[in-house]
């Protein structure tokens, strides 16, 4: 079996770099507290030997205030390891050493990996490696990841492949807190053997819950007594438990501000250049209009720069189905069944590929850069009091974020939100935020209705990304508002606060950004909308083909809803698209169309002018189209995501209210908007 290391860091100290760099899996680096949430493992050779590396989830401590960091303690004091590489950062070397002392408090096997050494240096902040080993009596080696060559991890491996023992001078935790270690260490070292005793006296006498509980589970005989000793050491000291925690606390800071006085330099200008950027980013003045101008950019180059691509495919696909619609009728197979393939569930999967990848492809890698600089944490901080307004986690900001590219990456990003209460809102109200799959529909409405189809391309571009950006933030003000409904209602509760660190600004590694996003998340998401398209575009077939009486279901079922979407400022036709594309919203416009020309295929329009015509011939006006985008906004999510809520809550009664919320919501603006709009024309 392979010898297995554990990776263990703060957020944002390069430790996934260093995973990355170590074990060739290229694992993306978000640059915001809480990305990794569960464990990844690599293996790595090393002198002809193959190591497992585990990277594990970032902490600031091992006193967990989350989920990851809970992860994280369980794993060092109770997982199967034989070494520990403690990554620290060389720019903040005094919030890297908390962690770190506290690790080789229970483990004398580690060695501590000082990264970012080279932008350590370009700010001027100079490390005394040989007093920092000394003092922490551990093997430090400085090391530059992210770089190539000279990078510092040969070195590395070829101390974690010898012998390597440390463990920090001891830490002097005051007279009486010392007297109480020293009665429970004999006793300690009696019922729990594999643990280190001092380690174990001070979290019994800080009694540590979770961490007993966890305990227990290993040691089920010994955890009473030494529950028992614990108390009666506490009570000859006459210090309660939370003063013991503070005063332990307070050893460990006061100690790694110490090694870092001594051991590292850092010039009074050091972080000049962050600050600034800070003053303008996140400034109650700047913040939230820098943000809205940063977003328009990034919708405008993707609307923009997604048109050419989105209609290369569309032809390519055309191309490539009627190839297979000949080739079927060559070799006799019936026309019917030619047609179900064809014209159901590959023109189906034609539409969502041409349609979802270019935007994808451009709106992914721009966000993954943004999150690489190091501006998601400052959107997180913008956003914050919001939330905290609404009485929800202000980390709700961050899965927000995520949901914009896909509603399903968003609910699953909720499980860095550590009440569960909070987190329950953050899933069910997820789906009030655009995704990928609604830009097309909102889009086309947007710039046949408002931004003039036959306008100036770029004219028209910039009018788009400026109704995305006003469509957003109602979004955003929607899930406010529902997140405080909740807050007050259902979930009622306080919110819980939340250190969020606001990490360095770093220059983006443009090649892996690209091609991380566009594997990570642009396939990742295509291949599960391509999953959910086969059986709807063969559903939709059927509707359109299969005859009620002298209409198709298609028409019929639309027939039957129209009396109930007309008093939204909908129609049964708009209302059954929606419907129909609960598989994967980017079907619901195809169908839409194809109910108002009575095809029995999905029809795609490339004139816009022409699209339109046929939307007002059908009974479109102004207060259609402003209620249809509202709508598109505000509905049910897609099969994807429900299914993503139901495997992250495992309740169905949240899953259903993660359906019903946005359609209700969504309803009842358009009631008001499809009474209110003719009354104002």
């Amino acid at each position: 079996m392979n010898e297995t290391i554990a990776l263990v860091g703060n957020p944002n100290v390069g430790k996934s770099t260093v995973f990355n760099a170590l074990t060739g899996l290229k694992q993306h680096t978000g640059n915001w507290t809480g990305k990794t949430v569960g464990k990844a493992a690599g293996t790595f050779m090393c002198n002809g030997k193959k190591l497992k590396l585990v990277d594990l989830p970032g902490a600031y401590s091992l006193k967990p205030q989350s989920f990851e960091e809970e992860v994280t303690r369980d794993f060092i004091y109770f997982g199967d390891y034989s070494k520990a590489i403690l990554v620290a950062d060389s720019t903040n070397l005094k919030r890297s050493l908390i962690l770190i002392l506290q690790v080789l408090e229970f483990t004398q096997s580690a060695v501590v990996c000082l990264n970012l050494s080279d932008e350590a240096a370009k700010k001027g902040i100079v490390t005394d490696i040989d007093e920092l080993s000394l003092q922490l009596c551990s093997t430090v080696i400085p090391t530059s990841a992210k770089k190539k060559k000279n990078n510092g991890l040969d070195s590395l491996k070829s101390v974690i492949d010898s012998p390597c023992f440390a463990h920090s001078k001891r830490i002097d935790y005051g007279e009486k807190t010392e007297n109480a270690i020293n009665m429970l260490e004999n006793f300690c070292k009696k019922h729990c053997p594999d643990m280190p005793p001092r380690f174990l006296a001070l979290r019994l006498l800080e009694n540590e819950e979770t961490f007993l509980q966890r305990l227990g589970e290993i040691y089920p005989d010994s955890i009473e007594p030494l529950l028992r000793e614990a108390e009666l050491a506490r009570c000859k000291i006459g210090i309660a438990s939370d003063e013991i925690s503070y005063i332990i606390n307070n050893a460990v800071i006061a100690r790694a501000e110490q090694i870092a006085k001594l051991c590292s330099k850092v010039p009074p200008n050091a972080h000049a250049f962050d600050r600034k950027l800070d003053y303008i980013f996140t400034s109650r003045l700047t913040g939230i209009p820098v943000m809205l101008i940063m977003l328009l950019f990034i919708f405008w180059l993707t609307v923009f720069g997604a048109n050419y691509p989105s209609q290369l495919l569309a032809d390519l696909f055309a191309k490539l189905i009627s190839k297979v619609h000949n080739a079927f009728i060559s070799v006799g197979i019936n026309p019917t069944a030619c047609s179900f393939v064809c014209d159901g569930i590959l023109s189906t999967i034609g539409r969502i590929v041409s349609v979802m990848l270019p935007p994808m492809a451009i709106f992914f890698p721009l966000f993954t850069i943004w999150e690489d600089f190091g501006y998601l944490p400052r959107v997180a901080f913008n956003l914050d009091r919001l939330f905290q307004k609404a009485g929800v986690s202000g980390k709700q900001s961050l899965t927000m974020c995520m949901g914009l590219g896909c509603n399903a990456c968003g609910i699953t990003n909720c499980r860095i939100i550590d009440s569960q209460r909070e987190r329950s809102i953050a899933v069910m109200t997820n789906g009030f935020i655009p995704c990928n799959g609604k830009f097309p529909t909102i889009i086309a409405i947007v710039t046949m209705f408002f931004a003039g189809a036959g306008a100036n391309r770029f004219i028209s571009s910039i009018t788009q990304a400026l109704a995305l950006t006003a469509i957003l933030i109602t979004g955003v003000i929607c899930t406010l508002a529902c997140s405080k409904l909740l807050s007050e209602t259902v979930y009622k509760g306080k919110s819980d606060s939340f250190a969020l660190e606001l990490p360095p600004y770093r220059a983006p590694q443009a090649g892996t950004v690209i091609v991380r996003s566009i594997l990570d998340r642009t396939v990742f998401v295509l291949l599960r909308a391509l999953c959910a398209a086969a059986p709807a575009g063969a559903v939709i077939w059927i509707c359109a083909n299969v005859s009620i009486g002298n209409a198709s279901i298609l028409t019929a079922v639309s027939q039957f809803l129209d009396p109930f979407a007309s008093f939204f400022g909908l129609d049964g036709v708009i209302l059954l698209g929606f419907i129909l594309g609960f598989p994967a919203n980017e079907i619901v416009l195809p169908i839409i169309i194809m109910a108002y020309t009575c095809n029995g295929t999905l029809v795609e329009f490339s004139d816009l002018d022409s699209l339109r015509i046929l939307l007002c011939d059908n009974g479109w006006t102004v207060t259609t189209a402003i209620c249809t985008i509202v709508f598109s906004l505000m509905h049910f999510p897609c099969a994807t995501s429900c299914i993503t809520v139901f495997k992250e809550t495992k309740s169905l009664a949240q899953t259903l209210g993660a359906i019903f919320l946005p359609t209700a919501f969504g309803l009842c603006i358009c009631a008001i908007l499809a009474h209110i709009i003719p009354l104002i024309a």
